[in-house]
């Protein structure tokens, strides 16, 4: 890969994640399965890499429509794009 396509890729990579940032915001508070059914609705990947303060095991790698999510007592408390 050149030097510009991976200029491009990083480009589309970073702009694919401020859309999912966007919606990722808006998961916050709700409960795990209706924030599940919102990211699946957007076409985003809704995991969660911790909850009740155990953190799970995940893939180290990099996806721009994937929201990480941190779930306590049943709710989305913090959210991640990756």
């Amino acid at each position: 890969m050149s030097d510009e396509e991976a200029q491009r890729s990083e480009g589309q990579f970073a702009e694919s994640a401020r859309t999912t940032q966007t919606i990722a915001t808006r998961l916050v508070g709700l409960d795990e399965e209706t924030a599940a059914a919102v990211a699946a609705e957007r076409g985003c990947v809704f995991r969660v890499v911790r909850r009740d303060r155990v953190v799970l095991p995940v893939t180290m790698d990099r996806r721009s429509n994937r929201i990480n999510a941190t779930v306590v007592n049943g709710r989305v408390t913090a959210v991640e794009i990756g």
